[in-house]
């Protein structure tokens, strides 16, 4: 991983921050349909950056970094603003499952300044269906409850295994 900060990867990642910005007022203003375009372009594009970073050799730890905060702000803070404004049921917040277990723990290793671990192929994944999960609550579909319900659980599931690996790491024998 290289050090530089401009990268198309970056790009991209500021991208999503400019649309989050907008996605912001968009929901202030009430519009549900716009909200939607805009959470699902944001979104989408989180696949891009991580792809020209790996495609075009551009990996950064900054970069990195970057794309995390914005996947969060983007999932966590989209969900709690969408919920707020009653574009979402309260329920929606158990999407968050895996983000609300694993927030401990990030503040642990920040706190001793440790190199915080991603949580693998099973949090992307989960980030996947977080946020397929708020699309499917935006587009209204049938069996919102189910779809909050495999999402939590799965996100559950990721946080357990993910702490119980911070918390009782294996050993050398």
């Amino acid at each position: 991983m290289s050090g530089t900060i401009f990268t198309v990867a970056n790009g991209v990642t500021a991208i999503r921050v400019v649309l989050l910005g907008v996605f912001v007022v968009i929901v202030l203003r009430g519009d549900k349909n716009m909200a939607l375009l805009l959470f699902m372009l944001a979104w989408l594009l989180d696949g891009l950056d991580g792809f020209a970073a790996r495609a075009l050799h551009q990996e950064t730890a900054i970069g990195s970094m970057f794309d995390k905060v914005v996947d969060r702000l983007l999932i966590i803070g989209g969900s709690v603003l969408m919920v707020g404004s009653g574009m979402l049921p309260p329920s929606a917040i158990l999407l968050l499952t895996k983000d609300i277990c694993l927030a401990p723990v990030l503040s642990i290793h920040a706190s001793r300044s440790e190199k915080i671990a991603g949580v693998g192929s099973g949090g992307k994944i989960i980030t996947i269906l977080q946020g397929l999960g708020l699309i499917y609550l935006l587009l209204e579909l049938p069996a919102p409850s189910v779809t909050i319900g495999i999402v939590a659980v799965l996100g559950f599931w990721v946080a357990f295994v993910h702490v119980k690996s911070v918390a009782y790491p294996m050993r050398a024998v």
